[in-house]
């Protein structure tokens, strides 16, 4: 069973760290002092240090794509960068050592410690940066899940009822009156009906019935192959993390693919997580889908 990462000591920044501002000074400094004497010479001369720094902040701060065209971009990029900071760090330091008056084997390797200490850094910084991403994935991980509530139709107030108006007064009279021809007799007119009150009760409206609860949806399933995207990366995890992350990866797709995308809560409630760790499972997936999508990646 694999170990589980854990986050790196804050000792262990401070000398990463350390290192890269010491290596990166002392470039600085003889690409300065070796420079061209003009404010455009030494602006030249001390920018390939600064920009292989920051090239070192912004990876030990974003995660790794998971698209693998921007991966290979980046790398390809910080290589360029780490090149020409190298070469430029070089060339100055051991022009600077030749003028100081040290022998030509001093002056050529002389620069190479400088160099290496700012490749070590480097290179302690981004496994830092990594150990510290797997330890939060798995405490995220870890982290136990709420209880799902159960869906239900709330009860639909009844409307009150409404009271009918009072039926008109009859009268027997000029009813029959009405009735019988003007060249006619008299005719005997029927007792007079009793009128109906004004205040009588309302007639009752029938009952409604009671509002049925709406089942449980059923979970997503899927045994389709996960994409290489999605899968690279979770040999790191331990078992139980990793068949949770798969599974999660297989409900978000099939749900995507049936035309019933989930949201982060219902995808962290049927792998037994939170809210925040279904909206990042799901971005995962649809980072990963869109990628291959404009590469043209079936």
């Amino acid at each position: 069973m694999p170990e589980t990462p854990q986050r790196p000591t804050t000792l262990s920044w401070v000398v990463a760290w350390t290192a890269m501002v010491i290596g990166i000074a002392a470039s600085l400094a003889a690409n300065v002092a070796h420079a061209t004497p003009t404010v455009a010479g030494r602006t030249i001369a001390g920018w390939a240090p600064v920009a292989l720094l920051l090239v070192v902040e912004v990876l030990a701060h974003t995660p790794r794509p998971r698209f693998w065209v921007l991966a290979w971009a980046r790398y390809l990029g910080t290589a360029i960068v780490a090149g020409v900071a190298a070469t430029a760090s070089y060339r100055h330091m051991r022009g600077l050592a030749l003028q100081a008056g040290e022998d030509w084997l001093t002056a050529s390797t002389l620069p190479l410690s400088a160099d290496g200490l700012i490749l070590v850094a480097s290179v302690s910084l981004m496994a830092l940066a990594y150990e510290r991403r797997a330890a939060m994935a798995a405490e995220e991980a870890a982290r136990p899940a709420p209880m799902p509530m159960p869906l239900a139709v709330s009860a639909m107030p009844q409307p009150d009822p409404v009271p009918l108006p009072p039926e008109a007064a009859v009268d027997p009279a000029r009813e029959a009156a009405a009735a019988v021809p003007g060249d006619a007799g008299p005719v005997p007119l029927p007792e007079a009906a009793a009128a109906v009150p004004a205040d009588a009760d309302p007639v009752p409206l029938p009952a409604m019935p009671d509002p049925v609860p709406l089942p449980l949806p059923l979970p997503w399933k899927s045994d389709a192959p996960l994409p290489d995207a999605l899968a690279a990366g979770l040999d790191r995890f331990p078992d139980e993390t990793r068949r949770r992350f798969e599974r999660a990866y297989r409900i978000a797709l099939a749900a995507d693919a049936a035309g019933h995308p989930l949201t982060g809560a219902e995808l962290g409630a049927q792998c037994e997580r939170g809210e925040r760790w279904g909206r990042d499972r799901l971005s995962e997936v649809r980072t990963t889908v869109r990628g291959r999508v404009l590469s043209g990646v079936s």
